[in-house]
């Protein structure tokens, strides 16, 4: 069972109409509908998930096999949002020549239907599904009157201007897709020898996705990202096709020996990965009847949308890249006591100019166990390992041909360039460098390990849009400067109590992080759009040298003054304001066994780290209020003047330190007769999301929404989120 785990705080149908009053606005037809409304209620529910899963292996000395079967059925805590998966699985293994061959096959293959509900992260103070929920009169009902004209009933009510009825858009909207996706894998390893074998494997992955959208003609000016043009209504409907596959051919030569006083593993191998990525579209609009009616998609050529004001787009996209990698692995184990690691990759891609299609990443490794040396006491330490590492690897994730001139075609046959190509373009690289210490004290009741990282990422890939008008779109770079994270993590294992009868393990992890970003010169990189009434081109974060990834850069507010005018020290000069990357994180595991009763609690916390609340933002302001929209109690009751502007600045960004209990579960597991149609059974209660202790206003600090600026990532802005859901199970698990 799912269940919003936590919700605004808005106003009661009375305390709109109080707090509108109070704010100068007016009580009348168009501000009081008469009812009393909880619209976060009206597009919530509580949904009931459901896993069955079938399994059955077995085998003989040579041949042995795995079968499973999975079926989940997830009904989202939004209204209609929905998740159907099923997925089957098989494994084998047969050995021949007496063990000198063997094959190994994996193959995998799902279908997933999702039902989706209209909520973006860029809709403006209208707001797209949750936005138009939560700034909703609560006043007016859910059903009565008409939407659109007289002669297309709906049965929702709509006085008209900018309102939006949640459960209106939910009921005539339709959102929905199919996914199929098949892995596989076969292999043979052949035994040459007890000290050599060679390997070689092929292997697929291959996706098909259909997605169908149907947005009625009563939706028509909701927000263009859904629906029709307002300045020219009518329905919509969209179908998209995506196929994306690879082909995987590798083999390796592995040889493993004692020589000297140690034995030697060695690996080498060459591997080859073609990628194909195909994509369609199909796009109508205006058309003059009702989904109710029939699907847009069954024909998107139909006679009502026919005429001087139809409106058609379409289009396709195909891709393709290849990876060719050659590597090497070296392991040297002295006695148990010194481990040595080298390896090295050499990666060719596709994506890249002729200048630097490869690259080469290496990475040597050492430990020694200290606790088997004499010098160190034996009734200290059961187990003392000094480790050390340096290593490099590369990324190649982003589009490939962007060393090439990309051309569109357009509808009169001819084709516009793009892109700016960038033959010289090359692989992002990360350096890391890292040392631990592994120990066990105790008799072994109390283990851990304690490490020191660096990492720094250099030529990062990013996306460079150019302000239109311009000859091309795009371009492809790698951006100077180093990002960088250096931090300690700590873990620690403690069996603090060991009985026959019952049994207490603790599991401590936490790490300190510093994020920074170095020798950047003077380039500054905006991102992190805010969106809203009078936000357009907004942003709230930079990339600079000196500071944290994606820093907050906003002007001060200092209060409202006596006029409930916002106040902004500096003449509201934008300062670094924070870090949306916490600098601490932690977990705790409590594992419990009592007779046949088994329990697990688990919670974790993050601090040191920033929210930017783009949905208080946007909607929870006096002057929202004044204007019919609902708001938050915080908002109504503060000493903001109904004509202040909601600017982008610190009034919006808070504190996202938090302690979650993240997971808790309780399980009994029953003794079974021998000989009996069941060789095992136990049952199973466990809750997810369970309890949250923060500051942060909005629904959860744990929150990242998509608000890239010209292909530039964002982190830790809120944006009318999907809600966190908070999660029972009950499982039961039967051996056969």
């Amino acid at each position: 069972r799912n269940q919003p785990a936590r919700r605004y705080d808005l106003l009661t149908a009375a305390q709109f109409k109080a707090g509108l009053t109070k704010a100068g606005g007016t009580l009348d037809p168009t501000t009081d509908g008469g009812a009393n409304t909880d619209w976060q209620d009206a597009i919530l529910r509580d949904g009931v998930t459901h896993n069955q899963n079938l399994s059955f292996g077995g085998g003989n000395d040579n041949t042995r096999y795995f079968f499973s079967l999975g079926y989940q059925d997830q009904q989202g805590i939004i209204k209609t949002s929905a998740l159907q998966r099923t997925t089957a699985r098989v494994n084998a293994s047969h050995e021949l020549f007496n063990d000198k061959v063997v094959l190994d096959l994996s193959l995998t293959t799902s279908g997933i239907r999702n039902n989706y509900v209209p909520n973006g992260d860029n809709a403006g103070f209208q707001g797209s599904l949750i936005g138009a929920a939560l700034q909703a009169n609560p006043t007016y009902p859910i059903r009565g009157g008409f939407l659109g004209n007289a002669n297309e009933t709906a049965g929702f009510f709509t006085p008209g201007g900018d309102f939006r009825n949640p459960s209106a858009v939910l009921a005539l909207y339709k959102d929905r897709d199919n996914v199929s996706r098949t892995l596989g894998s076969l292999s043979a390893t052949w035994r040459i020898t007890d000290a050599l074998s060679a390997k070689a494997n092929f292997g697929i992955d291959n996706a098909t996705a259909t997605r169908w959208t149907n947005i009625d003609k009563r939706l028509a000016g909701f927000n263009d990202t859904y629906a029709a043009l307002a300045s020219a209504p009518g329905g919509r409907a969209v179908i998209q096709n995506r196929a994306n596959a690879s082909q995987l051919l590798e083999y390796t030569l592995n040889y493993n020996k004692k020589v000297g006083i140690g034995s030697l593993d060695l690996l080498g191998g060459f591997s080859y990965q073609k990628f194909t990525g195909n994509s369609s579209f199909a796009d109508a609009r205006r058309f003059t009847v009702n989904t109710d009616q029939f699907l847009y998609t069954d024909n998107l050529g139909a006679v009502d949308n026919n005429g001087a004001a139809k409106a058609y787009s379409s289009g396709s996209g195909a891709g393709q890249s290849e990876l060719q990698s050659y590597f090497g692995r070296a392991n040297y184990n002295i006695n148990d006591k010194y481990l040595l690691t080298a390896t090295v990759r050499v990666d060719g891609s596709s994506k890249f100019g002729i200048n630097n299609k490869y690259g080469t990443f290496p990475s040597f490794a050492g430990a020694w166990r200290l606790s088997n040396e004499s010098f160190i006491p034996k009734n200290i330490f059961s187990d003392l390992k000094l480790r050390a590492s340096w290593g490099v690897t590369g990324n190649q994730d982003f589009p490939g041909g962007v060393s090439r001139v990309i051309f569109s075609a357009n509808s009169d046959g001819s084709q516009t360039q793009q892109n700016n190509p960038n033959p010289n373009i090359k692989w992002e690289q990360t350096t890391q460098y890292s040392a631990g210490l592994d120990f066990s004290i105790l008799s072994g009741r109390l283990s851990g390990s304690v490490d020191y990282f660096n990492k720094a990422a250099t030529d990062q890939l990013l996306q460079i849009i150019y302000a239109q008008p311009a000859p091309v779109t795009f371009k492809w770079v790698n951006l100077p400067g180093i990002i960088r994270n250096t931090g300690v993590e700590l873990g620690l294992v403690f069996q603090a109590v060991q009985k026959p009868t019952f049994g207490w393990e603790v599991n401590y992890n936490m790490t300190f992080l510093k994020n920074m970003v170095e020798d950047f010169g003077n380039t500054v990189i905006p991102t992190g759009n805010i969106n809203g009434q009078g936000l357009s081109g907004a942003y709230a974060q930079t990339i600079r040298s000196g500071q944290p990834l994606y820093s907050f850069f906003l002007p001060t507010f200092n209060s409202y003054d006596a006029q409930g005018l916002a106040v902004y020290p500096n003449d509201a000069a934008f300062a670094i304001q924070g870090s949306p990357i916490p600098t601490f994180t932690a977990g705790l595991t409590n594992n419990f066994t009592f007779g046949k009763f088994s329990a697990s609690i688990f919670l974790n916390a993050a601090t040191g780290f920033y929210i930017y609340n783009n949905t208080a933002n946007a909607l929870f302001t006096k002057g929202a209020l004044k204007n019919g929209r609902n708001v938050t109690n915080a908002a109504a009751n503060s000493t903001e003047s109904t004509l202040n502007a909601p600017e982008v600045s610190t009034a919006f960004l808070e504190k996202g330190d938090f302690v979650r209990l993240s997971n808790a579960s309780l399980a009994y597991r029953f003794n079974l007769p021998q000989g009996g149609f069941a060789k095992s059974l136990q049952v199973s209660l466990t809750g997810q999301n369970l309890f949250l202790i923060t500051g942060y206003s909005g629904i959860d600090p744990e929150v990242n929404t998509n608000k890239a600026r010209d292909g530039v990532p964002s982190r830790g802005i809120d944006y009318t989120a999907y809600p966190t859901a908070r999660t029972f199970t009950f499982g039961l698990d039967v051996g056969f």
